[in-house]
């Protein structure tokens, strides 16, 4: 890991950072995030517990992803993300997760 300035910059206990990553400068990674190799994490950044950032991801400057969320692709600057979720019982969630998918087909009939 290479920070690009320490300036600032906390990281909690229990984060994984991997090789080849930048970390800019007054950015907070909170307890329990994990970030894959060859990130770029910029300017002002915070990852609140439980992040997980896959290989190869930039996030933009200035940005703040929930707790719990996963984050697959590169993240604009001055943006909220997040996607954490609360348990729920597994025959409901495998329903929802059945019409999620089909939600654009269902607005159509709507419409």
């Amino acid at each position: 890991m290479r920070l690009l300035s320490e300036k600032g910059t906390k990281i909690d206990n229990l984060v994984m950072i991997a090789h080849n990553c930048d970390v800019g400068e007054n950015s907070i990674i909170v307890s329990q995030v994990g970030i894959a190799g060859s990130c770029k994490i910029g300017k002002n950044v915070i990852l609140a517990g439980q992040v997980g950032v896959a290989d190869h991801i930039t996030i933009g400057d200035n940005v703040i992803v929930t707790a719990k969320s996963g984050v697959g692709k590169n993240l604009d600057a001055g943006k909220v993300y997040g996607s954490g979720l609360q348990a729920i019982e597994w025959s409901k969630w495998k329903r929802v997760i059945f019409y999620l998918y089909r939600l654009p087909e269902l607005i159509k009939k709507i419409k």
